[in-house]
């Protein structure tokens, strides 16, 4: 007994291993994810489900238990509770027992525990799973996963090659391509404590986490200048301590996925709004410049303006003092004389009374 028991918790241990290996696959993670991330939903929806199911196996025990023997103690009407939750339904039984009791205990729980309670839960890890599948974004299934490690294993084998050709035996059987690479990459991108601790725990861990920064951010953590969003070039890769031949093929390896995740991320709600946002600060930008060029023009036809009124009242000014001049010289008028007339016309006081109304 006690062996068999063992060998029981022994499977248990090895499908527990089994889903931690999982956590290095992106779509299997994003399950784990969805079902952890739901997991206080879950109990507190259980605590309502198990509340209502245990009033109805109650109430079939107190309908049912003197007529039926499935019903007659509060563990076996537990039991039949859940069988007939489960699909096992004993309704003509207890339809003979009591008819009206049966229909009405039968129909309120096939309405309140099959087709309200399950459907939410399901609808519960559903939410989780899509939310958290909106925030990672598009995964690679496993069948790409392999293709990626087949391609990788070859190309390994090729780097200890040449290693070993280089007489560098000990970097060819001891040491790996990518060895403290990621810790560099980490500590140039400035990565935080919890965001690496995350990255550890599955393969999904920075990516949500960038995802989440990038969401909070305003303008983009590109636009912020975030030392996670520059690009790492093979010269940056070979300071980090790994060989030109690492740096290259790290380079031709992530340069498409590099290209996908801006695709990605040029086609969510968040950039395409802040997308939106350039384009207003942009026209605002070209229309206030087109407003200060029309500001200028303004003040400087102003300025011409008031040079023009000066002038006029110059030469208004000069005009009145012209014909005070003339008043008191005595010049009647200055219009010619007309036909048939000559002389000098003398000052009269009609000259006098118009000019003193002109002024």
């Amino acid at each position: 007994q006690y062996y068999r028991s063992g060998l029981y918790w022994y499977a248990m241990v090895v499908a527990l291993r089994f889903l931690k290996g999982f956590r290095g696959q992106a779509k299997l993670a994003l399950l784990q994810m969805s079902l952890s991330r739901a997991f206080w939903d879950v109990v507190h929806f259980m605590i309502i489900f198990l509340v209502l199911l245990a009033n109805f196996a109650l109430g079939g025990r107190v309908l049912f238990g003197k007529e039926l023997h499935n019903w007659s103690t509060y563990l076996r009407a537990w039991s039949t509770t859940t069988r007939m939750l489960l699909g096992s339904h004993l309704f003509h039984e207890m339809y003979e027992a009591a008819p009206i009791s049966a229909s009405i205990w039968f129909w309120l729980f096939l309405l309140t525990m099959v087709f309200v309670m399950t459907n939410l839960l399901l609808a519960i890890v559903v939410d989780n799973h899509l939310s958290l599948r909106q925030a990672v974004g598009p995964t690679n299934g496993i069948i790409y996963d392999i293709r990626q490690a087949w391609a990788d294993l070859w190309w390994r084998l090729d780097w200890r090659r040449d290693q070993i050709s280089e007489g560098e035996y000990k970097a060819a059987f001891l040491q790996s391509p990518y060895a403290e690479l990621i810790e560099g990459l980490a500590e140039l991108a400035q990565v935080d404590e919890e965001v690496e601790v995350q990255g550890r725990d599955n393969c999904l861990g920075l990516r949500f986490c960038f995802r989440q920064m990038e969401d909070v951010s305003a303008k983009g953590l590109a636009a912020e200048g975030h030392p996670g969003c520059v690009i790492t070039k093979s010269l940056e890769l070979r300071n980090l301590g790994c060989d030109a031949q690492t740096a290259e093929h790290l380079q031709d390896v992530c340069t498409p996925l590099v290209e996908q995740e801006h695709e990605i991320r040029s086609q969510s709600q968040v950039q395409q709004g802040r997308q939106f946002v350039r384009w207003l600060e942009s026209y605002r930008a070209e229309l206030m410049h087109h407003c200060e060029h029309i500001e200028a023009g303004m003040a400087e036809e102003e300025d011409g303006l008031h040079q023009v009124l000066e002038r006029l009242e110059a030469s208004v000014h000069e005009a009145l003092e012209g014909f005070q001049e003339l008043r008191h010289l005595g010049v009647e008028s200055l219009a010619p004389p007309p036909p048939g007339q000559t002389g000098v016309m003398k000052a009269s006081g009609a000259f006098e009374h118009t000019g003193a109304r002109f002024l």
